[in-house]
């Protein structure tokens, strides 16, 4: 129960954590992956030209891009290591790109959840205002009496006007949805506004 809980309260930012975390694969994936592949060879063919004659286990550039991707991640499983003065340096080089490299995710990571959550706040604000502009002095009760479907239905049509002008439709570009009056006659003229347009389109 406990952990029901738990994920209802944690459910929209969880939501902004995965779209976050899809939309850097989507922007940066195939750049991270082909830096990682080329930083890979490269770190492990050469560990494997220096330490190929050090009996250290780099028996094959193969192994040796095994040991540049655990190195780069940070994993450190120990199972092979240089033992040559070039072979350390090396190492300290992978280390260093990995740990760039993975600063840089995180980074991307983080931009695009604080884009998204700004989104998420200002969407968030917009409906609180909706909703002041529909119950007026009486929000707060009616925010906690109301079911979230009734709460819905009470701005169904200025979310909808206000995500065809979001969406860049040319049809809903005239109508002031950021000015708006509260009451079942501006909610009417909205819904006849709605629905003018939709026919529009036809």
């Amino acid at each position: 129960m406990r952990i029901a809980k738990i994920r209802r309260l944690a459910t929209p930012y969880t939501h902004i954590l995965i779209n976050a975390l899809i939309q850097t694969i989507q922007g940066t994936g195939s750049a991270v992956a082909i830096f990682l592949f080329i930083a890979t060879v490269m770190s492990g063919t050469l560990m494997y030209n220096f330490e190929k004659n050090a009996d250290s286990g780099f028996d094959s550039i193969p192994r040796g891009m095994w040991w540049s991707i655990v190195t780069m991640t940070t994993v450190g499983y120990g199972d092979l290591f240089p033992q040559s003065v070039a072979g350390y340096f090396l190492g300290v080089a992978t280390i260093l790109i990995g740990m760039a490299l993975t600063s840089l995710i995180i980074m991307v990571i983080g931009q695009y959840y604080i884009d998204l959550l700004s989104e998420f706040e200002d969407e968030v604000k917009h409906i609180q205002v909706l909703l002041w502009n529909v119950y007026g002095n009486q929000f707060k009760e009616s925010v906690l009496g109301l079911s979230i479907e009734e709460l819905y239905d009470s701005i169904r049509v200025e979310l909808r006007l206000a995500a065809e002008k979001h969406a860049g439709n040319p049809l809903f570009q005239d109508v002031p949805i950021d000015e708006i009056g509260g009451g079942a006659e501006i909610t009417e003229e909205r819904n006849s506004i709605f629905n003018r347009k939709e026919s529009d389109k036809f």
